[in-house]
């Protein structure tokens, strides 16, 4: 097997059980099958097992209560802060000017924007960890397909963009503004933070398996 297929059908491996991962992978080496027939293989009972861990209830239960609500509320939450990050962001940065530091007043109304987004940022992203770590130890071994269904649910939150002020539209006529920092927004306090908290909690429950 090249590297490229082994790498891949390493990753497809870590849809499986911890159990089942060597046991796979030693079959399939054992028989002599490699390349794209064994990533087809391993992804086809990766499918199976996703298929039995929708026959109970738990994963539906974290669907409905975490996965499409909260990924349709992170989503939108990230872009509306985008939205005013964008704003303040092109005041600050595109329209720098020294005269935003040359009074007490202005100084600390800098300083009061810079503390507020910055704690924008850090609450977005510790409850998308949180959202994340909820839908995995709910899904169990459904999280695979229950988290690409959050992140479908995030993608239609994010694309529900706030209509654009009339005296905002020069900041978003900027690309960057307008596409760019939304995208980045999502994918940097939404998206990773909640792979974080999927990964941490499928490792704790692999480490209290018996």
């Amino acid at each position: 097997m090249t590297r490229r297929w082994q790498t891949l059908a390493n990753m497809a491996l870590q849809m499986l059980d911890a159990e089942e991962r060597d046991a796979v992978g030693g079959d399939l080496e054992e028989a002599g099958v490699g390349g794209p027939r064994a990533l087809r293989e391993i992804l086809g009972l990766a499918a199976r097992r996703q298929m039995l861990a929708w026959t109970e209830w738990r994963p539906w239960v974290a669907l409905a209560a975490v996965g499409i609500p909260l990924g349709l509320l992170l989503g939108a939450i990230s872009r509306r802060w985008s939205y005013a990050s964008a704003i303040y962001a092109w005041l600050y940065i595109d329209n720098w000017t020294w005269a935003y530091l040359a009074s007490a007043g202005s100084r600390a109304e800098l300083a009061h924007s810079v503390a507020a987004f910055a704690a924008r940022l850090i609450a977005l992203a510790i409850a998308s960890c949180a959202a994340g770590f909820v839908l995995a130890v709910f899904s169990r071994r459904a999280i695979w397909t229950a988290g690409a269904l959050f992140f479908l649910a995030l993608s239609v939150g994010v694309a529900s963009a706030p209509p654009v002020a009339e005296q905002h539209a020069v900041v978003f006529a900027l690309t960057f503004y307008r596409l760019v920092l939304p995208l980045l927004t999502a994918t940097a306090l939404v998206v990773v933070p909640s792979l974080v908290g999927m990964w941490t909690a499928m490792r704790r429950q692999e480490s209290h398996t018996p």
